[in-house]
């Protein structure tokens, strides 16, 4: 008996050396190695510490911020209407009917005027069928081709992989998906959205 206390109490002293560990690791502040320049003025009786001509403290603005040099890349305008349209394709092209059309709802701010007439008309027409269909589909996409892009009309076409789960059955298949975008108030949005 005396046995098995004395191992416990072993035991939870090293989960909490362990977890007193951690959180050190996890909340503990990393230092640095930057030298600290301080330049410091006497003005008769007061001592001020005045900024040097590099940043703060004899800093350069960087070491000063604790910023790096390195922006964040920009990102172009095809990059940003690409992403916006192959995110679009694989989410509207994933589903299951315990979802109730939830994919389509969360992609509502993405879509033009003309696609959010869509959806609504889309979800009204298939919501009878909703309790009869019980196959998910899951889509993935993995080829692109972008076809047009200028400053205010993008479109590409995707090859995406879509795997559909029916009861027991499961069939790959591969599909394409046409999409249009328009740039609405400075957003790419989807206009349009075609399965070959």
């Amino acid at each position: 008996m005396r046995n098995k206390k004395l191992a416990t109490i072993l035991v939870i002293a090293f989960v909490a050396v362990l977890a007193a560990l951690g959180a050190w690791m996890f909340f503990g502040e990393k230092q640095t190695d930057n030298p600290v320049n301080i330049n410091i003025m006497t003005n008769g009786d007061n001592n001020q510490q005045l900024p040097s001509s590099n940043g703060v403290n004899g800093l350069d603005n960087q070491q000063a911020t604790g910023q790096d040099q390195k922006q964040p890349p920009v990102i172009s305008q095809e990059t940003e209407a690409l992403n916006r349209a192959k995110f679009f394709v694989e989410m509207i092209g994933s589903y299951s009917p315990g979802a109730r059309f939830q994919n389509v709802i969360d992609l509502q701010p993405m879509m033009s005027d003309k696609m959010l007439v869509w959806s609504r008309d889309f979800m009204e027409r298939n919501q009878a069928s909703l309790e009869d269909n019980q196959e998910s589909i899951t889509t993935k996409v993995f080829k692109t081709n972008p076809s047009v892009l200028n400053e205010n009309i993008a479109s590409f076409t995707f090859t995406a992989r879509r795997t559909k789960l029916a009861g027991e059955n499961q069939i790959s298949y591969s599909q394409e998906a046409e999409v249009e975008m328009v740039k609405d108030q400075g957003t790419w949005k989807v206009n349009n959205l075609i399965w070959r």
